[in-house]
C-alpha cells in the first residue's frame, strides 16, 4: 500500500512539472513582449528595459525557467543580495527560512505566481482571488443545466420506449 501510495504520488509529482513546463514555455514561446505588454506600445526604451530587468526578462531562458521553479516550488532558494531577481522580499514572498548557505538562504513558502502581465501591478493570486467566485458560479450553473438536460433526455427516452406513437421518430433520430 505504502509502495502504491508513493507510486501514484510520483507520477503526480511528474505530471505537475511537465504541466508547469508546458505553461512556461508556452508564455516563453509566445509572439510578443511581456514587458511590452506591461507597459502599452508607447514606451520609452529605456522603460521596457527597466521593466525586463525588474522581472527577469532579460535573462536567459534557462535562467528564467529556474527562477519560475524557484517561485513556484514552496521549498526554495533565495539570495542574499538585494540586486538578485531571486533576493527574499518581505513584501513578495511570505516565507519561513530554514538555513543558509553561504549568501543564500533554503526557505519554505507559500508559491509565488508572480504579477499579472495584463493586469500590470496586481498579484496573479489577486486575480485569481478576483475571479474564481465567478468561476465558481459558472461551473455549478453549467453542471447544474447539464444535469437537468441529461436526465430530462433519459426519462424522455424512458417514456418513448412504452408509448408507441413516438416510435417512427426514433427510426430517425437516435437518442444514446
Amino acid at each position: 500500500m505504502i509502495r502504491y501510495t508513493l507510486q501514484k504520488t510520483g507520477y503526480a509529482l511528474i505530471t505537475l512539472f511537465g504541466v508547469v513546463t508546458v505553461i512556461f514555455f508556452l508564455f516563453t514561446i509566445l509572439p510578443g513582449d511581456p514587458a511590452r505588454m506591461m507597459l502599452g506600445q508607447n514606451e520609452s526604451p529605456e522603460q521596457i528595459e527597466m521593466v525586463k530587468k525588474k522581472y527577469g526578462f532579460d535573462k536567459p531562458i534557462s535562467t528564467q525557467y529556474l527562477y519560475y521553479l524557484n517561485d513556484l516550488s514552496p521549498l526554495s532558494l533565495h539570495s542574499g543580495n538585494e540586486n538578485d531577481y531571486t533576493f527574499l522580499a518581505e513584501g513578495k514572498y511570505s516565507a519561513t527560512p530554514l538555513f543558509n548557505i553561504g549568501n543564500a538562504k533554503v526557505v519554505i513558502k507559500v508559491p509565488y505566481f508572480r504579477e499579472s502581465f495584463q493586469k500590470s501591478g496586481k498579484e496573479v493570486t489577486a486575480v485569481i482571488g478576483e475571479t474564481l467566485p465567478n468561476t465558481i458560479v459558472l461551473a455549478v450553473s453549467a453542471i447544474t443545466i447539464a444535469l437537468i438536460i441529461g436526465i430530462f433526455s433519459e426519462l424522455f427516452q424512458l417514456w418513448s420506449r412504452t408509448v408507441g406513437w413516438i416510435k417512427p421518430f426514433k427510426s430517425s433520430v437516435r437518442w444514446g
